[in-house]
């Protein structure tokens, strides 16, 4: 009987599939990334690019890439021999801008093939800082893509490791990236688990200097609060940038921009 089943399946299958379609996976599509140009996209903000060009320098191994123009980009976005690493938006999270991966297969950009994405900054509001956390954003990207070639395509958070292995880690937060939720109470508890709240900016200095079993905190939050604001935030290992912990939420009023309680409450769990 089962045997009967079968074969009936392959025939079913075989009859709804139009004659000369074929199925292609999302990996196998991405199977020659490693192999083709990523142009990486200059945005025009002299200031934004700058740092963009850098982090790109410093940090992109996966492939060979080139820069360009965006009026370049419009000329070759259909092209198949072309991957582009791009600055984009999204209009269910407004004022946040992303670093977006796609290959180069579709006239219209919401409809080229996402290779990843990564939060970069809020929109509108370039200060500088997105240029030291861009290398950390650009190697948890390529890691997360080589791990997805002999995979598959998961979210981005199969490129997370998990808090649990690193309890014995210091932990760097900026002071701005904390939400109003962060009592003095729980910031005394955060000091004597080793994680520090620290003045603005001086967490950058923790990601550059590269030191062992030390995470470093970022946050990226919509530019205006108001409907499909949203903040990001992320651990990054200020050695080799692996990321430990990836989350989001929804903007409220009660939950406003930076790490809360919640979030806070998980990186102190195990300690």
């Amino acid at each position: 009987m089962l045997t009967v089943l079968a074969a009936l399946l392959l025939v079913f299958s075989a009859q709804a599939q139009p004659a000369g379609v074929q199925i292609t996976t999302r990996k196998e599509k991405l199977s020659d990334f490693t192999t083709k140009v990523t142009k990486a996209v200059l945005t025009g903000n002299d200031f934004f690019d700058a740092g963009f060009k850098d982090a790109v320098k410093d940090a992109w191994m996966l492939s060979p890439y080139e820069f360009c123009t965006r009026d370049e980009f419009k000329a070759l976005k259909k092209d198949g021999s072309f991957y582009f690493l791009i600055v984009t938006d999204r209009e269910r999270e407004p004022g946040i801008l992303f670093l977006t991966l796609v290959k180069g297969d579709d006239d219209e950009l919401s409809k080229m093939t996402q290779v990843a994405e990564m939060p970069v900054c809020p929109a509108g509001a370039f200060s500088g800082r997105e240029a030291i956390y861009m290398p950390a954003l650009l190697d948890v990207m390529q890691r997360y893509v080589e791990r997805s070639m002999v995979s598959n395509f998961a979210s981005m958070g199969a490129a997370v490791r998990s808090l649990g292995k690193a309890t014995r880690m210091k932990v760097f937060l900026d002071e701005g990236d904390l939400s109003a939720q962060v009592n003095e109470k729980l910031r005394a508890k955060m000091l004597g688990k080793q994680v520090y709240v620290v003045p603005e900016s001086e967490s950058e200095d923790v990601l550059l200097a590269g030191g062992n079993d030390t995470l470093v905190g970022y946050t990226v939050a919509s530019s205006e609060a108001g409907k499909g604001a949203v903040c990001y935030k992320m651990l990054f290992d200020a050695r080799t940038h692996e990321l430990y912990y990836y989350t989001r939420h929804a903007m409220t009023a009660s939950k406003g921009a930076g790490f809360l309680r919640a979030d806070v409450g998980k990186i102190l769990s195990g300690r």
